[in-house]
């Protein structure tokens, strides 16, 4: 039946129409997503992985002389440079080249001529995403440079001969982002990540590449760094392993349209976790079909070897007691596996997921076949292998017999046979489980949830980190064996970790999640695993709360209270209304940090601003600052290798010993708050020098009744119900396992002595600030 044309269709229709962008640039600013797959540091992260990633493809062609990279990074401004020695743009066409959909050389492809580039995109998602970015093309000593901003060119080409040398060959990008809310928000990446990608890519690029990289940190340090590949590929097996049961097997195919190339071994430190690097042409991979199809060519063989062959019964009446299946096979495994396609298929442009269908069939294909003959070569290796086989499937299948054996090594209640401290729900389907941190947490939960459907489990501190450890050792704890007899028992549950909003907090939350990953893997795949993120901040208007679940809209809230009656300076700039949210934003917990560290040495928490905004000058300079400051009543000398800083301030006495203890625990308030000790400030037409003085203004201006939710335990009931517990409220985070790696990594490298000094820096606080 056709519908009847009604007055407001007819108006519709005639004022129908389709809206053409104005340039390839404005397409890609308004669907980001699709182009580098997120916003903020990763987001970024992309765009500098296409400008390398282009530098890099000039070292693989033949016909082309570049053999080094330039990368240069700096923090305080976020600008990115990237220089090659390559061909050079073609002089006439940069403008074309950063701006044209569709405009590449990989049109023109011979066979096995591989690349990270598709179809000339990704330098230009880079140039429509930065707020400015620069061509400088070099060709046989002539220069030509183009200026863009948000993707459009402001320049033609032009000459700028000065200063280039006769025989400059190559490629210089240099880009700033687009920090704009819309486009990519807030930046914070640090120096060390990108250095920590290009470490990534390296393997994989042809032996002998070599890029050279300087990262310029906030407080000035420079970071420079030499990274070379000079064992291909295998260099990121051994890095992954710890100890090598055989030696590494090399999977190896190039027909000219796909090439595979993979490096695997097994761990004999394995927990039971596997390890897999892919790339798909140079890019790193987080799936896709050439992962698919490398596990499924491995399985099909060591399961086809063992059940027929290895564990075949002597006689041929009986059957096997034990059956190996892929879990048993990828218990330990450690792998680096590399595909390229001449016409690579990606889901999306950030090229996360391979998905050309005919890669899975031609890498399943050649690892069965190649595992063949590699072991033929290498019967030992194989023995070993089946050994290691055996015992995985033997524990597996003893585990799955005795789970609530294994599970039983903590204080039980006589009815359930579960951890006393829990507290269960009323049924055994559709339930909700929280683990919650510490006995104040408990509490709250105790008396907010619902107790038909929700459960609580509080654990004490952090949990153990299993990386590394022994099954014995998993199982016997106490923590853990409570939990999984938790999960056996209610096995459909959502199992929600809800822990404080702190360093620590985020250290349980990873710890939890991986060993979840690790032991209970059927919970993530089944969407069951979650973690909580009750508010950080609530403000007490009349007799109403009102809760932000993020520092950001916590502070979009007090700076709108603040900019109506205060105008603000910094090095004498005045700040807009978007650069006043900002500075706010970074610093808003600075009062609070600063007194907790000034109440831990007695100090006065300008005083202790003013040691650690200079600490790092040379003595006499620092001497010479604070004498300017505080003139006679201070007292400043040095003892051997520490520095002692004695006198009043505000008529009270202040002692401080600056050594090697002081410094490192105040670096972390200098790196994120002090870094320009020279900035100065204004507030309403009176100069400061404090950054603790602007921030008190701002609370006293704020002048709200604020709590700030450093812990659970500091809920009461009633919040912690209607912020936490009750659906209609609540903010959850699912895991996946996508996004489980992170934390698998993270927990890898704190498992180090580097990394146990990161933690104690509270360096695990970086995720809890992306899931809040």
């Amino acid at each position: 039946m056709t519908k009847k044309l009604n007055q407001k269709m007819i108006d519709n229709i005639k004022n129908y129409s389709i809206t053409t962008l104005s340039s390839f640039a404005e397409g890609i600013r308004q669907t980001i997503g699709m182009y580098i797959g997120h916003r903020g540091n990763k987001g970024y992260l992309n765009m500098i992985r296409e400008l390398i990633q282009n530098g890099l493809d000039e070292e693989q062609k033949e016909d082309s002389p570049g053999d080094k990279v330039y990368v240069r990074y700096n923090e305080t401004n976020k600008e990115t440079m990237v220089a090659d020695n390559g061909r050079g743009i073609p002089f006439g066409d940069i403008i074309r080249v950063f701006t044209s959909s569709h405009t590449s050389s990989n049109y023109n492809k011979k066979k096995g001529e591989y690349s990270s580039g598709l179809n000339g995109v990704g330098a230009k998602v880079t140039n429509a995403l930065s707020a400015r970015f620069t061509v400088d093309s070099y060709i046989l000593g002539e220069h030509r440079r183009v200026e863009f901003e948000k993707g459009i060119p402001v320049t033609e080409e032009y000459d700028d001969m000065k200063d280039v040398p006769k025989d400059a060959q190559g490629t210089t990008v240099t880009c700033i982002p687009d920090e704009d809310e819309k486009i990519l928000g807030e930046i914070t990446l640090k120096a060390e990540e990108v250095l920590r990608l290009i470490e990534k890519l390296m393997p994989i690029t042809k032996i002998g590449s070599e890029v050279i990289f300087e990262g310029i940190k906030c407080n000035g340090e420079v970071i420079k760094k030499i990274i070379k590949n000079e064992d291909g590929m295998i260099t990121n097996l051994i890095e992954k392993t710890s100890k090598p049961l055989i030696a590494p097997v090399r999977i190896f195919k190039d027909t000219g349209e796909m090439k595979v190339e993979a490096y695997f071994t097994y761990d004999s430190n394995s927990l039971g976790d596997e390890d897999i690097s892919s790339f798909a042409n140079f890019c790193p991979t987080e799936s896709g079909t050439h992962y698919k199809g490398f596990v499924d060519g491995l399985c099909k063989y060591f399961r086809n070897y063992m059940n027929k062959v290895y564990m075949k019964p002597i006689n041929k009446k009986k059957k096997n007691k034990l059956t190996i299946v892929n879990a048993d096979i990828m218990d330990g495994l450690r792998a680096i596996i590399h595909v390229c396609h001449l016409s690579p298929l990606f889901t999306g442009q950030a090229k996360e997921v391979l998905s050309n269908e005919e890669m899975a069939p031609f890498v399943r294909d050649t690892v069965y076949e190649q595992l063949t003959q590699w072991f033929n070569r290498y019967p030992k290796d194989l023995q070993k292998l089946c050994k290691l086989f055996k015992e995985v499937a033997e524990v597996r299948v003893k585990a799955e017999e005795s789970k609530t054996k294994l599970s039983n090594n903590y204080k039980s209640d006589i009815f359930t046979g579960l951890p006393t401290k829990f507290l269960p729900p009323n049924r055994l389907k559709n339930t909700e489980i929280f683990i919650v941190e510490g006995d104040s947490a408990k509490n709250s939960a105790s008396n907010s949830r619902d107790e038909t459907y929700q459960g609580v489990m509080p654990i004490r501190g952090k949990t153990l980190n299993i990386v590394g450890k022994s099954k014995k050792e998993i199982y016997s704890n106490e923590e853990i064996s409570g939990i999984l007899a938790i999960l056996d028992k209610y096995k459909d549950c959502k199992l929600v970790i809800t822990a404080d909003r702190d360093p620590d907090g985020s250290h349980i939350a990873t710890n939890l999640s991986t060993t979840i990953a690790i032991l209970r893997p059927d919970v993530i795949k089944e969407g069951r695993l979650f973690k909580a993120l009750p508010p950080l901040y609530g403000v007490k208007v009349g007799k109403q709360m009102i809760y932000f679940g993020t520092r950001i809209e916590y502070v979009e809230y007090l700076q709108d209270l603040f900019s109506k009656k205060n105008e603000l300076c910094i090095n004498g700039k005045a700040l807009d209304r978007k650069e006043m949210s900002a500075m706010a934003y970074n610093n808003i917990d600075y009062t609070y940090e600063l007194e907790s560290f000034a109440r831990k040495y007695a100090l006065n928490p300008k005083f202790l601003e003013s040691i650690i905004k200079y600490m790092h000058y040379p003595f006499d300079k620092l001497q010479s600052i604070l004498k300017s400051i505080y003139g006679k009543t201070i007292d400043i000398s040095k003892r051997g290798n520490y520095i002692v800083i004695n006198g009043l301030v505000d008529n009270v006495v202040q002692t401080l010993f600056v050594n090697d203890k002081f410094y490192e625990q105040a670096r972390y308030l200098k790196d994120k708050y002090l870094c320009d000790p020279d900035e100065t400030y204004t507030l309403n037409g009176v100069n400061y020098i404090w950054l603790y003085d602007i921030m008190k203004a701002f609370e006293s201006t704020t002048n709200v009744n604020v709590t700030r939710y450093k812990g659970l335990g500091e809920m009461n009931p009633a919040e912690f119900a209607k912020t936490t517990l009750k659906p209609e409220n609540r903010i959850w985070v699912q895991y996946t396992f996508d996004n489980m790696k992170e934390d698998i990594a993270k927990l890898k490298e704190y498992s180090t002595t580097k990394g146990k000094k990161l933690l104690i820096k509270g360096d695990t606080a970086r995720r809890a600030d992306l899931l809040g």
